[in-house]
């Protein structure tokens, strides 16, 4: 293994503060990348002064502590360095836990929380009933053990030379003890732990909506090795093992059925809520679940390459990745603290009043202002992805919410790519169905688009498919043969022209009007005698008219911007009742539309497959790809993936963006109200630090509650009904389907 790729092994429990430091006799490279989740990270502010901290230790390379994750992933140079990273983790008042290793079990606060909180109320209760001493000393030990954390974490600091929220809260209990006030410290030290555990408790939720998603692949994999059946853990897995998934089981990896047949749900992974047909050929995703059937399937992805584990990863990475409103809030923080610690002592001197000093102390902490942006962000990502979402960080969910203007590529995007038969005009009236005989029954051979599309339109007529002689394929063309004893020829006119066949003027003008719009037109023409004209098109999307009419209804204008000619664009716009098209543009005149279309937008969301149009995907504000099942092309090519390949989901991710931007307003409303009202009130007199102690937590916990909405419910995992599906329903259809690949076939969009 890389170095570099290696995790962290220096703890493997969650250890109090002041525990005994790293695991002894665990062997460690001298140089590496270590991941570790952080025990104790409830706050984004602390967030940062741990990674200011690892950072100044020597031989730290580089270190990053993601509060949305809970996670920090520290470069170092030496064994040295990661046991300093390990102290100086333990000075702030966390711990280190190697990554993956996190305990179940209730966090060593809550037992010092619970017995301060005890010894508070034996010793209120026994006030006057007692010796003095002895109530005075249970209230005293009160706060000295709920406020060890406290204290350690705010000597931590002072050794380290940072100003954290820990020594103004120490040197505020301490001020109220030494002026008489030794019931109020115990107090604000019980409301602070109790504070504290139920933010770590609320935002825990959220960071769980990412970790579910590795966990539904299973632990145990039951594979076939030497044509027997062994069951090995899920990380014993390789490339190539024949993985069993049996009927009700979660599918463990990546790969391709090779026996077997089976309705699967695909909604923890993409969000898509119908169940779909799986049978040979068929790619399945890890974290998949089989309704029915036994499937064997041939691993591909395992381990961190499956869909889900990348999945999970981004959306990791994702939630570190601040909007721009949350780094105006991160400048505020950095001197919020002096600042109070500044004003509490004005307020001292001014009044005399230690009270009003230390009731500023207490409440002088930025945790709510702080973590109003990025637990809103992390919430409404995390909630995103559970309903076939993938929001590539802050940046872009803020740019969402943003979004007035929305333009989409046509082909593969709003269309199917698929060609379907739109009509049938024959030379006579009269002879629709002789004409989509003669046609039907020359292409029976092929395996070309076209010839699918044609045969579909004969059998949705019930017209039979006999069989053919001779049957030739002249690539760029047409098809020619021979059908109960007539010759047919099916392709473009020109090609029928040069086998002598007269087609008239009215039918070559016809053609040049279909083919103008964006049909593939067809000839057909029996024994040397034109028979009439076949066009087709590309088929919308089932699911294009909804989301537009969405997108209408929450007022964000509409694009189609198409490589087909302007009719053809015009034509399906029109079928959408999409207002603004432009067609006839190759991938840079794409790019130039877009950058227009900005220009006047207040935002602008580019819908794309995430491969072909990625120039114009990057150059909208917001690009937004459609792409099954998470292919790495179409990830890597926007800013939004759409999971399930669902159009419904684009209005859904710009309300999701706006109510984002909303949630994180209320709440920076919220914490400012809060904060000052503490200061104005405490300075003068009206408050005091029990009240302080509720205003510091209780802000802290409402901006994070109001945040937990955008998490939302994730989707029902199968519709509960299991329609008759193509094992392909799947796929997403590429762009070979295309108009392009019809010209292959000789059927062209007109005369020419």
């Amino acid at each position: 293994m890389n170095a570099d790729e290696m995790t962290g092994t220096a703890a493997t429990t969650a250890r109090p503060a002041g525990g005994s430091g790293p695991a002894a006799g665990i062997a460690r490279p001298v140089r590496g990348r270590f991941v570790f989740e952080v025990g104790g990270l409830d706050c984004a502010d602390c967030a940062r002064n741990l990674e200011r901290a690892i950072n100044a230790v020597p031989g730290v390379e580089k270190a990053t502590v993601v509060f949305a994750s809970a996670r920090a992933t520290i470069h170092v140079s030496s064994a040295r360095a990661l046991d300093g990273a390990q102290a100086a983790a333990r000075d702030l008042g966390f711990v280190l836990v190697d990554a993956g290793a996190r305990s179940d079990g209730p966090s060593w606060r809550v037992y010092l929380t619970a017995a301060s909180g005890a010894l508070l109320a034996m010793g209120w209760l026994l006030t006057g009933r007692v010796a003095g001493p002895v109530s005075s000393g249970l209230v005293l030990l009160a706060a000295g053990v709920g406020g060890a954390p406290i204290f350690r974490a705010a000597l931590g600091a002072a050794r380290r030379r940072m100003l954290t929220v820990d020594i103004l809260v120490s040197l505020a209990v301490t001020a109220a003890v030494l002026s008489g006030e030794t019931l109020a410290a115990a107090q604000v030290v019980v409301l602070m732990g109790v504070g504290e555990l139920l933010e770590e408790r609320t935002v825990e939720r959220s960071r769980r909506a990412v970790r579910q998603l590795l966990d539904l692949a299973p632990r145990t994999v039951a594979v076939l090795r030497d044509g027997r059946e062994y069951s090995i853990p899920r990380d014993d897995v390789v490339r190539g093992d024949l993985v069993l998934v049996r009927p009700g089981g979660r599918v463990p990896v990546d790969g391709t059925v090779i026996n077997g047949r089976a309705d699967v749900s695909e909604a923890p992974v993409t969000g898509e809520s119908r169940l779909i047909g799986k049978g040979p050929g068929d790619a399945l995703f890890a974290g998949s679940l089989a309704q029915d059937g036994t499937l064997t399937v041939r691993a591909e992805g395992v381990g961190p390459d499956t869909t889900l584990a990348r999945i999970a990863a981004m959306i990791e990475e994702a939630q570190s990745r601040q909007a721009p409103v949350a780094r105006l809030v991160d400048r505020f923080a950095g001197w919020f603290i002096p600042f109070s610690l500044a004003a509490a002592g004005a307020v001292y001197v001014a009044t005399g009043d230690a009270q009003r000093g230390v009731t500023i102390l207490i409440g002088a902490c930025p945790c709510a202002l702080v973590l109003s942006t990025p637990v809103a962000v992390y919430a409404a990502i995390g909630g995103a992805s559970r309903r076939g979402l993938l929001i590539k960080g802050g940046l872009y969910l803020e740019r969402l919410g943003h979004v007035d203007t929305v333009a989409f590529d046509k082909t593969g995007t709003l269309t199917s790519g698929v060609l379907a038969l739109r009509d049938v005009l024959p030379a006579r009236q009269g002879e629709e169905t002789a004409l989509l005989a003669l046609a039907a029954a020359v292409e029976g051979p092929s395996e070309h688009p076209v010839a699918k599309a044609i045969l579909a339109g004969a059998a949705e007529r019930g017209l039979p498919v006999g069989p053919v002689d001779g049957f030739r394929a002249h690539p760029g063309l047409g098809v020619s043969g021979t059908a109960a004893g007539v010759r047919i020829l099916a392709g473009s006119i020109r090609w029928l022209s040069g086998y002598g066949v007269a087609v008239p003027e009215d039918a070559v003008a016809r053609a040049l009007d279909l083919g103008n719009e964006g049909f593939t037109v067809v000839a057909v023409a029996r024994d040397g005698e034109y028979k009439g004209l076949l066009p087709l098109s590309d088929t919308l999307r089932p699911d294009a008219k909804g989301a537009l009419l969405r997108l209408k209804e929450i007022g964000v204008a509409t694009w189609l911007l198409s490589g087909d000619s302007e009719g053809a664009a015009g034509r399906i716009a029109a079928d959408l009742g999409v207002a603004n098209f432009a067609g006839g543009l190759l991938p840079q005149d794409k790019v130039q539309t877009v950058s227009r279309i900005a220009a006047h937008s207040r935002g602008l969301a580019m819908v794309g497959d995430g491969i072909n149009d990625a120039p114009a995907l990057a150059a909208a504000s917001v690009g937004i790809a459609v792409g099954r099942g998470g292919s790495d092309l179409a990830i890597e090519a926007a800013d939004v993936v759409l999971l399930s390949n669902d159009l419904a989901r684009v209005p859904e991710a710009i309300e999701l963006g706006r109510k984002a931007l909303a949630n994180i307003r209320l709440n920076l409303v919220l914490s400012a109200v809060a904060i000052a009202g503490l200061f104005g009130a405490a300075a003068f007199g009206y408050v005091g630090p029990v009240a302080g102690a509720l205003v510091h937590e209780g802000s802290a916990l409402l901006v994070t509650l109001n945040a937990m909405r955008l998490l939302g419910r994730a989707r029902e995992e199968h519709s509960g009904a299991s329609a008759e599906l193509s094992p392909h329903d799947h796929q997403a259809h590429s762009h070979s389907h295309s108009h392009a690949t019809a010209h292959d076939h000789g059927h062209t969009h007109g005369p020419a």
